[in-house]
């Protein structure tokens, strides 16, 4: 592993690249080419994109004379020399174009790039510009990746809009195919040629072009597509007569070159039809497009005599499939399955048809218990989907007095089931009732339990509870609540003391339901009364309500800095009761320091901590800190000292580069509890490197930090900043050459 850029704050975006004697080279994002050995070390580093504000984004190509040729994001085209030294740099294009991709290089060793703008490059061996070509440009498309070179040095570059380009030696343009823009395809990669001169080019959308010398379409393979895939890289030419290309999901994929497709799949949408009321459609699908005149596909299937399926179809020319129709003829009284099996050029497919039929299933209610005056929701289901006009289904209720139902339920045509709604009174008495449900074929029931409803429980938690401190009432029911909810009317023994709601509804369906009990701050103790009821039933309980009072409130220190912190303390006469003791919290200067809102005593503790932290400033404050709990009060004070920068230096303030130097950081006092923090920052990131904050220390004035310097090729000058939020200075370090 070598972090040697890394440490340098420099990042890789592009491929390595391997010499012939081993060696690695590496472009850097922020403009340097790094060299490294076999072992992983660093060989050599060439800054001279940094130099440029350059930065790379591809990868570097290497000539047969060793020569190193990169391409900059900034426009320039560079050769470095295999010792690391610049060769030569061309700004032709600095500032008005921008090269993302490698550089492609000719037998003749000319230079190719292809550039953002849309325009395709050529330079001699030495740098020196050759030729122009600006068909995308012109055609308002762009390159994101490098230029092919064909048979006879044809130049082929893709356009990230959907267009292959071709360009001769000269650079004059020969031919563009705009199949990918015109299907509003992206092509994303460069393109791969064969050596019979056939271009393959992989898009976005999932597919595969191979386009002939003239740029023709010779055939496409839409695998990727099939499966929602992308692909963003070049396809690989395998030795015998298959590609392989890598998609954005993580497969790759083997596409075998052109000879005659085979069957690849068979599939139902939907793969269950009803007789006689539904249709499937199946889609053959071939391993690459039919060729001229398209390819008959021979179709079959076990039961002829209850299915419908053609005995062939024939997959258009340039296609890789074709769509049929199955039906069958009638509704059947048992479902069964059909296999489809699809043959072509020895090779075949099979899909397994569902044939469903429609006739009453079942008839469920849910929930299957609810309480008088509710209601249930019932449903009935077929074997498949309704006929057209939809499918009708008597309904009976065993008790219609009690329990009412509609009589009838229609399932829409195309729907496999519908539902009812059954009705209890809210007199209904707790029983089980049948609900039963035909068709012209066949019965099916269920049963419904109705329970009567009314109070059977109120309950307090917790039933003891500190003067002031709330506690929750839970309500509970015999059965589900009706359709409307259930109302029960509360109220409190010492409405004084202790408040309810004058009532609360149990939601329709539930069985239960909580309610607030809020208690006012007292120094007594006393025991009250909660009562519920409704028309049926009535319900009490207690909850104890101990009274407190606060008897003390300190903070220590009484001093802290602008970063500091002390701890208040608040005392009560007695241990809180079961819920706490809330105490409510404020400050008499809050721009000062922050504290919690409230804060709340623990049950059986007499005390409880909180922490108040200073905000820094350069002024001094002396602060009331408050405590109340509505029935009592206490207040005491904090003093948050102020302070700020004065002064930083650094010493000497002239370094060699490489060599470090020392840096203060003054106050204008003393640092308070706890410290002042300051943050620091240097002009030069690079090349000055500071510790990112340093803290000067409790009844300090001053702290030292160490600055480091990194080699340059010329002298420079960094600010180095510090500060506090508040207040910041600066001084001036020089790095020297």
């Amino acid at each position: 592993m070598n972090t040697d850029a890394a440490t340098s704050g420099d990042t890789f975006n592009s491929n390595c690249t391997v010499g012939s004697d081993g060696t690695i080279y590496e472009p850097g994002y922020w403009g340097n080419l790094y060299a490294f050995n076999p072992n992983g070390t660093l060989k050599w580093a060439n800054n001279a994109g940094f130099l440029n504000s350059d930065s790379f984004l591809a990868g570097c190509s290497i000539g047969s004379d060793g020569t190193i040729y990169i391409a900059g994001n900034a426009g320039y085209l560079y050769a470095v020399n295999s010792d690391g030294t610049l060769s030569w740099a061309n700004s032709d294009y600095a500032g008005t174009d921008a090269f993302n991709s490698s550089c492609t290089i000719g037998s003749d060793g000319t230079l190719y790039l292809a550039a953002l703008s849309g325009t395709l490059y050529a330079f001699h061996s030495n740098g020196s510009h050759s030729w122009t070509n600006a068909a995308a440009w012109t055609n308002g498309d762009t390159f994101t990746s490098s230029a092919s070179v064909g048979p006879g040095g044809v130049l082929y570059a893709c356009g990230r809009l959907g267009t292959l380009y071709a360009i001769g030696t000269d650079g004059s343009s020969l031919w563009s195919n705009n199949l990918g823009l015109t299907n509003n395809d992206r092509y994303n990669s460069s393109c791969s040629v064969d050596a019979d001169g056939t271009i393959y080019v992989p898009t976005g959308n999932g597919l595969v072009y191979a386009f002939n010398g003239s740029g023709t379409l010779v055939w496409t393979n839409s695998t990727g597509q099939t499966n929602a895939d992308s692909y963003n890289s070049a396809c690989a030419i395998g030795s015998g007569s298959s590609l392989y290309v890598a998609s954005t999901y993580g497969t790759i994929y083997e596409i075998g070159t052109p000879g005659t497709p085979t069957v690849s799949s068979l599939s139902l949408s939907p793969s269950t039809i009803t007789g006689g009321v539904t249709t499937s459609t199946a889609t053959v699908t071939l391993s690459w497009n039919a060729s001229p005149g398209g390819q008959v596909v021979n179709l079959s299937h076990q039961y002829p005599t209850y299915v419908t399926v053609p005995t062939s179809v024939t997959v258009p020319e340039g296609s890789s499939s074709a769509t049929f129709t199955i039906s069958s003829p009638q509704m059947w009284a048992i479902p069964f399955n059909d296999l489809i099996t699809a043959t072509s050029n020895s090779s075949q497919s099979t899909a397994t048809l569902t044939v469903a039929t429609t006739a009453l299933q079942s008839v469920t209610v849910n929930p299957v218990s609810i309480g008088a005056g509710s209601t249930s929701t019932g449903t009935v289901t077929l074997g498949g989907p309704a006929p057209a006009g939809g499918w009708t289904v008597t309904l009976i209720s065993g008790s219609p007095y009690f329990v009412s139902v509609p009589a009838t339920v229609t399932i829409p045509a195309g729907a496999s089931s519908a539902t009812f709604t059954i009705t209890s009174l809210t007199s209904t008495p707790t029983n089980s009732y049948l609900i039963s449900a035909h068709d012209s074929v066949i019965w099916h029931s269920a049963n419904l339990t109705v329970r009567s409803c009314g109070i059977t429980n109120l309950t307090v938690s917790p039933t003891t509870i500190s003067a002031g401190a709330n506690t929750t009432g839970t309500i509970t029911l015999n059965t589900s609540a009706p359709a409307n909810g259930w109302t029960v009317n509360l109220s409190s023994g010492v409405p004084s003391e202790v408040t309810v709601p004058a009532s609360v509804v149990v939601p329709s369906g539930a069985t239960s339901v909580t309610f607030p009990i809020t208690t006012k701050a007292t120094s007594r103790s006393l025991t009250i009364g909660i009562y519920a009821s409704d028309a049926l039933a009535y319900k009490s309980t207690t909850v104890s309500v101990v009274g407190n009072l606060i008897t003390g409130l300190s903070v220590s220190p009484t001093t802290i800095g602008g970063n500091g912190t002390s701890t208040g303390t608040i005392t009560l006469l007695l241990p809180a009761s079961t819920g706490g003791w809330k105490v409510n919290l404020s400050a008499g200067v809050p721009g000062a320091v922050s504290l919690p809102g409230t804060v709340t005593v623990p049950a059986g503790a007499s005390s409880v901590t909180f922490t108040i932290s200073g905000k820094e400033s350069s002024h001094t404050y002396t602060t009331g800190i408050y405590a109340s709990d509505g029935n009592s009060y206490q207040s005491t004070t904090l003093t948050v000292l102020g302070d700020g920068i004065t002064s930083v230096s650094v010493a000497p303030t002239s370094v060699n580069g490489g060599t470090s130097a020392t840096g203060t950081v003054t106050l204008t006092g003393p640092a308070p509890v706890g410290g002042w923090l300051v943050k620091l920052t240097a002009g030069a990131p690079g090349i000055v490197g500071l510790p990112t904050t340093v803290l000067v220390p409790a009844g300090s004035s001053s702290v030292n930090f160490s600055v480091t310097t990194k080699p340059v090729q010329s002298t420079l000058t960094s600010l180095v900043f510090a500060t506090d939020g508040s207040s910041g200075a600066s001084a001036y370090l020089t790095v020297l050459h």
